[in-house]
């Protein structure tokens, strides 16, 4: 595999011994897609490279039965390129979710995205010009489009930047995008935001793809890269990692717990994600 797809992501595992060590370390070494990892038990760090995205990883290691965070992302050659992140919420639909963009080369931009609360099938989702998400996206602007291209798939060569193509939710609800996306650029994308749309994307319109109105929308915010989030305790209220519930990756992952004891007991997705 290119070294150019290959991500680096920094996890917070809760251990407290060599127990604890050896339990993470047989989930990892069956965990298929992972080339390398390292465990720190002092630090409570797992750093793993690889070609999964973190939401698969974070289910990885939650296997385990210990407590998860994400801290950073990043790419194997030590440089961090960049990261960030978009939160997708919205308070009419109640669909919200995270994407998040790693910047692993200077040519490709890893993306992983995980959206609750759809109505089964595609739908469109696209990085928008701006970040201004008041009304559920109205004001977001046009899809993100530097090179003043036209609309199309995400894997044709001309598209708009912002062109991420389409979503699939399942009978639950739930998403699951990951691609690695030459044209767009971690440095390029901060402060934009990220909609997903009602309807699917048809690639019919030049202009944005015959979209119809947001489910929900994020702003793309600066996250950490590897090694750069070494904090503890919050200053503010003296809260320690794991007593914070702040985890939009852990959120995510709730979500899916609900969905798999439904299957497990054979009955439609009642509950919120929340």
């Amino acid at each position: 595999m290119s070294q150019e797809r290959v991500k680096r992501s920094e996890f917070a595992v809760e251990m407290n011994c060599n127990d604890c060590v050896q339990l993470v370390r047989k989930t990892l070494d069956n965990t298929a897609g992972i080339s390398a990892f390292q465990i720190d038990l002092e630090q409570q760090t797992v750093v793993i490279e690889g070609s999964l995205p973190p939401s698969q990883l974070y289910e990885a290691l939650a296997k385990s039965g210990k407590r998860v965070q994400l801290r950073a992302q990043g790419g194997v050659n030590g440089a961090n390129l960049g990261a960030a992140v978009a939160l997708l919420h919205s308070r009419l639909t109640g669909v919200m979710g995270v994407v998040r963009f790693t910047q692993t080369s200077e040519n490709i931009c890893s993306i992983d995205a995980t959206i609750d609360g759809m109505k089964p099938g595609d739908h469109g989702i696209h990085v928008h010009t701006y970040g201004d998400i008041s009304g559920d996206g109205v004001n977001s602007g046009p899809h993100f489009n530097p090179s003043d291209s036209g609309h199309g798939k995400s894997d044709g060569s001309d598209r708009h930047f912002g062109d991420l193509g389409n979503i699939t939710a399942n009978e639950f609800g739930r998403g699951v995008l990951h691609c690695d996306d030459p044209k767009l650029k971690v440095w390029d994308i901060i402060g934009r935001s990220v909609c997903v749309d009602v309807l699917r994307d048809s690639y019919e319109s030049k202009n944005d793809g015959s979209r119809d109105k947001h489910l929900a929308c994020g702003v793309v915010a600066r996250s950490a890269g590897i090694f750069q989030n070494t904090k503890r305790i919050c200053q503010c209220d003296g809260r320690t990692l794991w007593s914070e519930d702040t985890s939009q990756v852990a959120w995510a992952n709730e979500a899916a717990n609900v969905e798999r004891s439904q299957m497990s007991a054979n009955q439609p997705k009642t509950t919120s994600p929340l």
